[in-house]
């Protein structure tokens, strides 16, 4: 009867794993309504049988190049791996999707691309190992989009995918780089410190140089303004880790991440040196720029050559678009209001420093609105970091209970068996003596009889 028993249940368990698993809902952009469907098969697009696997592969190596492209055939595997319901094709073509999205900086557009991507991921055999990398990439989203707290989620969720192995080195330190940028937003700037320090750890232990030498230029941005001296060691040594890995583009960003520095440190031929060799680097690329001519404006204004500075700042404030960063004209308007007060020029100091009081009003409520955010993410942090100490410590102190309901339940069960041995025990002996008794008297009645017989 027990081997009847066993024999359903595994053969339950085997019916179980054989049968379908749910399906995951169609993205709204291609539902299943007759109407649609109609549509997508009178599109000579959806309805071409198309090699999903490689125009997946085609997709991956184009999408930094010709995103419009990429998009156009992503949206085409998409239609075609609804109708043969692959959802490993699915989740990949909408990572890739999600990922062009992302470069062109349509961030809604982007941040849906990649949870439908996650809500595909989990029906394929591959979704282990993408799920983390599409966590990660939403996470990115979010950080782009200002959301901290949705952006730390993200990337907890990816590590927690990821798990405590050293698997994914890079990803690892994506992640950990990520979380960084989230508490240098929040101003935690030890916490930034921290995952920073881990991502070197990974970096050094499988000597990823250029992931290394991002690390320490993260570093360099944390501490250029309270400790310059620490940052220009940290920029000088993702410095020689470029070099060694051949990035130009590296390379000149740090360099002018040094030149910067010196400028706070009020020392211009040192910053003039650094933003020289930044140019001989990739002179083409930093001929005309806003930042470029913003520094030789600074050097010049350290060195007291206020005129050639003043040049350098108009030839500045004709780079400023309706688009540029509002930080970047409140600086312009602040120096040349001071440059135009030293060369004398009242009228126009007062103009500018009126557009920059202006300006900072505006930035200002912004600033507020951000700092309030800022506040309320390092409050909901707190509130997460107190609710997972109350957790953990619940989760021991209920492991403790049921260890000594365990230890309890053994020396009963102990103490059970003992007794019973006990009694057993006696019960043989109360036995063995019955036994005996009757054998004796069974003997000496024998005895008698045979007394009896003889005497007789």
């Amino acid at each position: 009867m027990r081997g009847v028993f066993v024999y359903l249940l595994v053969l339950l368990l085997f019916l179980n794993a054989c049968m379908d698993r749910p399906k995951p809902p169609l993205p709204e952009d291609f539902s299943t309504q007759e109407s649609e469907l109609r549509l997508i098969e009178n599109n000579p697009l959806a309805t071409d049988t198309i090699n999903i696997s490689a125009f997946i592969n085609i997709a991956r190596e184009l999408y930094d190049k010709e995103p419009d492209s990429v998009q156009r055939m992503m949206k085409k595997v998409i239609r075609q791996a609804f109708r043969t319901r692959q959802y490993s094709a699915l989740g990949h073509a909408f990572n890739i999707l999600g990922t062009t999205q992302f470069n062109m900086r349509q961030l809604e557009q982007s941040k849906y691309s990649f949870t439908r991507a996650l809500d595909y991921f989990p029906y394929s055999d591959s979704g282990k190992v993408y799920l983390p990398l599409t966590y990660t990439n939403l996470g990115n989203v979010f950080v782009m989009m200002e959301l901290t707290d949705s952006a730390l989620n993200c990337y907890r969720k990816a590590l927690s995918l990821i798990g405590d192995a050293l698997e994914s080195p890079s990803l690892k330190i994506k992640i950990y780089n990520g979380m960084a940028g989230c508490m240098v937003a929040a101003e935690l700037y030890s916490q930034a410190m921290e995952y920073i320090e881990k991502s070197m750890q990974i970096a050094r232990h499988i000597n990823l140089k250029e992931d290394l030498a991002y690390c320490y230029n993260m570093m360099g941005s944390i501490l250029q303004k309270k400790e310059p001296d620490s940052a220009i060691y940290c920029y000088q040594r993702s410095w020689e880790l470029y070099k060694t890995v051949g990035s130009k583009v590296g390379e000149q960003a740090v360099l002018r991440q040094i030149g910067n520095t010196w400028i706070l440190k009020e020392e211009a031929d040192s910053a003039e040196y650094y933003y020289n060799l930044s140019e001989r680097i990739l002179p083409m690329e930093s001929k005309t720029l806003f930042s470029d001519l913003m520094d030789k404006a600074n050097i010049a204004s350290i060195r007291k050559d206020y005129k050639t500075a003043l040049g350098y700042y108009k030839d500045a404030e004709e780079k400023l678009t309706p688009t540029a960063l509002a930080e970047n004209a409140l600086v312009l308007y602040r120096n040349m209001a001071a440059v135009y007060k030293f060369l004398k020029k009242d009228l126009l100091a007062y103009q500018y420093m009126t557009a920059y009081y202006r300006l900072k009003d505006s930035v200002f409520n912004e600033a507020k609105m951000a700092a309030v955010n800022r506040l309320n993410m390092q409050f909901h942090l707190a509130e997460k970091d107190r609710a997972l100490l109350s957790k953990q410590l619940m989760i021991t102190r209920q492991g403790a209970k049921i260890q000594k309901q365990y230890l309890g339940m053994a020396i009963s069960v102990i103490l059970v068996l003992f007794l019973l041995i006990i009694l057993y025990r006696r019960k043989h002996r109360i036995a063995l003596v019955g036994i005996h008794a009757k054998l004796a008297g069974a003997e000496q009645e024998r005895l008698r009889l045979a007394q009896e017989i003889h005497d007789g």
